[in-house]
C-alpha cells in the first residue's frame, strides 16, 4: 500500500517537499512564503529526463529535479524582490508583452447596427482603392532609346514590335493600386504617374527598375469592396477597436495607483509627469 502511494505524483512530491523543507520548519524558522509547484509539471520534467537517459530515475534523481524546480522559483521571487527586472530591457519587454496579452479582451459579436455605424465613421476605408491602368515600353539601363521612341510615338507612330526590354508584367498593367505600384516601381515613378494626363505618351519616366515610355489608359475611381471582404474587414476593425478600448480602460484604472515624477528635480519645481503627458492633476494640486 505504501509502495503504491509513493508512486502517485502528488504524494511523491509532497514527500519530497517535506524531506527538503520540513526540517527548517521543525526548528522554528521565520514564517515563510509558500511556493506551490504543479505535480504535473514536476512529473513532466521527470518523464523527460527518464526518456533522455533511457531508464527510470532513482529516488535521489527525482528529488533533485524537484529541488531544482523549487530553487528556480525561489530565485525568480528573490530577483523580483531585488527589482532586477527593472534594469533588464529584455525582461521588461517580456513582462510588458505578457501584460498586453493578459489585458486583451475577446470582443462580443457585433450587431448589424454596430458594423454599419463603424462603416459610416470611415467610409473610405471600406472601398477598393483608386487604381491606374497604363501601357508602357520598358528600357532597363539606357534612357536615350526611350527618348527617341517617345519622339516617334508623339509623331503618331505605333509602338514597334520588340521595342524596349522585356518587362515581366507585360506592356499593359491593368488596375494597379498605388500601394502595388510603390512596391513594384517606387515612389518617384508613382509621383510621375499622378502628374500625367490619360491618353498621351510621356517619358522617359524613371522607376526603381529602369526607364519607361508610357501612356495612361485610365484612372479608376474607388469601388465598393465585395460583400465578403467588407464583412471581414468590418469585423476585424470592430474587434481591434474593442480590444483597444478595453485595454485603455484597464490601463487608465492602473494609472490611478501610481504617481510619476521627473527625477532629480528640486521639490518646489517638480511637475508630475501625468500633468505634462496625460493632462491629469494630482488630488489637492491646482493646475
Amino acid at each position: 500500500m505504501l509502495r503504491h502511494l509513493s508512486r502517485e505524483p502528488l504524494v511523491g512530491f509532497t514527500m519530497m517537499a517535506l524531506a527538503i523543507f520540513g526540517f527548517d520548519a521543525m526548528i522554528g524558522e521565520p514564517e515563510q512564503e509558500t511556493i506551490v509547484l504543479s505535480p504535473d509539471s514536476v512529473e513532466l520534467l521527470i518523464d523527460n529526463r527518464a526518456a533522455m537517459l533511457g531508464r527510470d530515475l532513482t529516488q535521489e534523481e527525482r528529488q533533485q529535479i524537484f529541488q531544482n524546480l523549487a530553487d528556480q522559483e525561489v530565485l525568480v521571487r528573490e530577483a523580483v524582490k531585488l527589482g532586477l527586472y527593472m534594469h533588464d530591457p529584455i525582461t521588461r519587454k517580456r513582462m510588458i508583452d505578457q501584460m498586453h496579452f493578459l489585458m486583451a479582451k475577446r470582443a462580443p459579436d457585433p450587431t448589424r447596427e454596430d458594423l454599419e455605424r463603424l462603416r459610416a465613421e470611415r467610409p473610405d476605408r471600406y472601398l477598393y482603392p483608386r487604381t491606374i491602368s497604363f501601357e508602357h515600353v520598358f528600357f532597363m539601363a539606357d534612357p536615350e532609346p526611350a527618348r527617341q521612341l517617345l519622339l516617334d510615338l508623339t509623331d503618331g507612330a505605333a509602338v514597334p514590335d520588340g521595342a524596349g526590354d522585356r518587362f515581366w508584367l507585360g506592356q499593359q498593367l491593368e488596375e494597379y493600386t498605388i500601394s502595388q505600384l510603390l512596391t513594384l516601381l517606387g515612389h518617384d515613378f508613382v509621383q510621375s504617374l499622378n502628374r500625367l494626363e490619360p491618353g498621351t505618351w510621356a517619358g522617359p519616366v524613371r522607376s526603381a527598375r529602369g526607364w519607361h515610355v508610357l501612356r495612361i489608359i485610365a484612372f479608376h475611381d474607388p469601388k465598393p469592396l465585395p460583400d465578403r471582404e467588407l464583412q471581414r474587414r468590418l469585423r476585424e476593425d470592430w474587434e481591434a477597436a474593442y480590444r483597444r478600448q478595453t485595454y485603455d480602460a484597464q490601463l487608465a484604472d492602473m494609472r490611478q495607483h501610481y504617481r510619476v515624477d521627473l527625477a532629480d528635480t528640486p521639490p518646489d519645481d517638480v511637475r508630475n509627469v501625468s500633468e505634462l503627458v496625460l493632462g491629469t492633476v494630482r488630488p489637492g494640486r491646482q493646475p
